[in-house]
């Protein structure tokens, strides 16, 4: 009897290995008749034992007499993990945001202290070495994180979109973007560990401000003194504006969720909230200001008249 190829001694015996065995063994004692017999009848066939048929096929495993077997994958036996086409490569790019995603999501379920890589690995695959390479270091996978998340928010306040939009439309868009982030797994889970780790790591929640609310802000202000310019708005400090639109945005519902005392409110009632904010930042409160844009609101005075 033939000796068996190395790698099937340490292989496992999985179904299809032993149903490969035993097709091999019939073929052998019936002299080649089965693998006609298959494919006469429309099945499919293996290949023989020292060359490839025509099928579209893949080497599979190296039977005992040194041949070769493929997957059949017209053969309606063919499991689906056997006929799927491999996947395919992710790009550097789509490899390093599934790390971020795994690191956001491990710091939202177990906190930045309890979080490893090996926890992110265990997650996504991978090495150890590749994710130290990249990020350097469990603070750099945070600090990317939210740099990140803040660079994609801020996309809303591109100058492109900013000079086809109103303003009360981009403050708009921009909040629901940011409040929605603010209040998603990764970005809770983040704000946590900066609070957590602040004081024994307060070069961490400096960089987590820096890259994360601090960039928010700095752009925002910069928006809203290009409508100062334009004679849009009337501010005399156009970066603690930014400061009090964002504080308005983030409200108690961050908190809440933050503390686990509400759900994450749907879309439609961040939008909601979101346009009262940036409406009510807008035209503020006095009784002479309209309720929202090109709306005055009704006064005693005007009442009277009507």
């Amino acid at each position: 009897m033939t000796e068996p190829h190395p790698a099937a001694k340490t292989a496992s015996l999985t179904v299809p290995l032993l149903i490969t065995r035993a097709f091999f063994a019939l073929e052998k004692a019936l002299g080649g008749e089965l693998n006609k017999m298959f494919t006469r009848s429309g099945i499919g066939a293996c290949v023989n034992t020292h060359s490839y048929q025509q099928w579209p096929q893949r080497p599979f495993h190296r039977p005992l007499d040194g041949g070769t077997v493929t997957y059949i994958t017209n053969s309606p036996m063919a499991s689906p993990a056997m006929t799927q086409p491999p996947k395919k490569r992710q790009t550097k790019a789509e490899r390093r945001s599934a790390i971020l995603q795994a690191a956001g999501e491990a710091f939202f379920l177990q906190g930045y202290a309890a979080t490893s890589i090996d926890s992110i690995i265990e997650r996504l695959g991978g090495s150890k070495r590749a994710i130290y390479q990249e990020f350097g270091s469990k603070e750099g996978l945070l600090v990317a994180f939210v740099s990140e998340g803040a660079n994609e928010l801020l996309a809303s306040l591109d100058s492109a979109y900013v000079e086809h939009h109103d303003l009360r439309e981009t403050l708009i868009e921009f909040g629901c973007a940011t409040t929605s982030a603010l209040l998603s797994p990764g970005f809770i889970g983040a704000y946590r560990s900066a609070l957590s780790e602040a004081l024994r790591l307060p070069e961490l929640a400096q960089a987590y401000y820096v890259n994360g609310p601090g960039k928010a802000q700095h752009r925002l202000a910069q928006v809203l003194n290009s409508a100062k310019n334009r004679g849009e708005i009337r501010l005399e400090d156009c970066d603690t504006a930014a400061c009090h639109l964002l504080g308005m945005l983030r409200d108690n519902v961050h908190l809440r969720v933050v503390l686990g005392l509400s759900p994450r409110p749907s879309q439609k009632d961040i939008r909601k909230h979101v346009t009262s904010a940036v409406d009510l930042f807008l035209n503020g409160a006095s009784a002479s200001a309209p309720v929202a844009a090109g709306k005055p609101r009704l006064t005693a005075k005007t009442a009277k008249k009507k």
